[in-house]
C-alpha cells in the first residue's frame, strides 16, 4: 500500500489507467447552478455615471448661467453711473485745469509772446521716424 491505501479501497476506475474508459476519469458530481450575487451590473452603473456626468453639467450650466445674468445686472447697474462718475471726473480736471493756468498766468506774466493756456511747441506735427535699415534697437 501507498500512504496508507489499499488498492481495495480506491476504485477500481482510479487504480489503473489501463481501465479507465473514455469519459469516466471522475465519478459524475451534483452540480446545481445557484445565483450568486455578483454586484450591480455593469448597464446599472454605466446608467448612474451618465445620469450623474449629465446632472453635474446641467447643475453647473446653471451656476455658470445664473453668474452671467448677476454679472450683467451688475453690468447695467455700473453703466448706468458712467455718465454721473464721467462727469465728476471731467469737473475735477476743469478745477485743476483752471488752477494750472491761473499758476502759469502768474508765473509767466513776465515773458513777451507767452501765450497762457498755450501748447510749449512751436512745431507742427511729424510722423515718427522710420527704422530703414532695421539698425535701431
Amino acid at each position: 500500500h501507498i500512504l496508507g491505501f489499499t488498492m481495495s479501497n480506491i476504485p477500481r476506475q482510479f487504480q489503473d489507467p489501463v481501465h479507465i474508459r473514455p469519459g469516466e476519469f471522475f465519478p459524475s458530481a451534483p452540480l446545481a447552478k445557484r445565483f450568486i450575487p455578483r454586484g450591480i451590473p455593469g448597464v446599472a452603473l454605466f446608467g448612474a455615471l451618465t445620469a450623474t456626468i449629465l446632472g453635474s453639467h446641467l447643475y453647473y450650466f446653471g451656476v455658470i448661467q445664473r453668474r452671467l445674468k448677476k454679472e450683467e445686472e451688475v453690468r447695467t447697474i455700473r453703466q448706468t453711473f458712467v455718465p454721473i462718475l464721467q462727469a465728476e471726473e471731467d469737473f475735477k480736471f476743469l478745477q485743476a485745469r483752471k488752477a494750472q493756468i491761473e499758476e502759469e498766468e502768474k508765473y509767466a506774466a513776465n515773458i513777451p509772446g507767452w501765450v497762457v493756456g498755450g501748447t510749449t511747441y512751436n512745431t507742427r506735427w511729424m510722423a515718427p521716424a522710420k527704422n530703414p535699415e532695421g539698425t535701431w534697437p
